[in-house]
C-alpha cells in the first residue's frame, strides 16, 4: 500500500486548502490571512480507497519557528555582505 502525507490549511470555519504538495501548502499558507494553521496527516491506499492512518497534527508553531529562524539567518548573510 502507498502512504501519503496530506497537508491542510485550516481557519476557524474548517479546511480551506488541502493537498499532498508541501510546496503548494507553503505557498498557500504564506499568502493566506493570519489565524490559519497547517495540519499534516498520513493516509494509506490509492484513489477512493484511502484511509487515514495517523491523526492530523498542527505543525503551525514549528513552521513559524523554522521560518523565523531562516529569516534571521538571511538577515545575517545580508548584513555581512554589505
Amino acid at each position: 500500500m502507498s502512504k501519503h502525507i496530506f497537508y491542510e490549511i485550516r481557519d476557524d470555519s474548517g479546511s480551506i486548502w488541502g493537498g499532498e504538495s508541501a510546496r503548494e501548502c507553503y505557498d498557500f499558507f504564506s499568502n493566506s490571512v493570519p489565524f490559519t494553521s497547517i495540519w499534516v496527516s498520513e493516509w494509506e491506499g490509492e484513489g477512493e480507497d484511502m484511509w487515514q492512518t495517523k491523526e492530523a497534527i498542527n505543525i503551525t508553531p514549528f513552521f513559524r519557528e523554522v521560518r523565523m529562524s531562516a529569516m534571521k539567518e538571511v538577515k545575517k548573510w545580508v548584513l555581512r555582505s554589505v
